[in-house]
């Protein structure tokens, strides 16, 4: 999954499943919060949690593709409710806007 280091996305295509998508996450929340959304919306998938190496944990996620339209808006959301601000200081957003 570290092909592409220039990628922002956080998905990739399964390395041998064809018909699914893999979503990693880092951070443990996140990945636990994409969970919740998922199972709230009645989509399969299958869960492996790769904390072995300590250096970089990753939460992983396969779907099939065929449910990519509803994962798509689901993993911007939990990417958004656990994601940094840009600009961390309120005035100095304010200053640039």
């Amino acid at each position: 999954m570290n092909d592409d280091w220039f990628d922002f996305t956080n998905y990739r295509n399964h390395p041998t499943q064809k018909g699914y998508h893999v979503y990693y996450f880092k951070i443990k929340p996140q990945a636990e919060y994409f969970e919740i959304l998922l199972r709230a919306n009645g989509i399969p998938y299958e869960r492996h949690d790769d904390v072995e190496e300590t250096t970089l944990p990753r939460f992983l996620f396969a779907i099939p593709r065929h449910y990519e339209e509803r994962v798509r808006p689901l993993n911007f959301d939990a990417i958004g409710k656990y994601r940094e601000k840009f600009i961390p200081v309120p005035a100095v957003r304010w200053l640039i806007m």
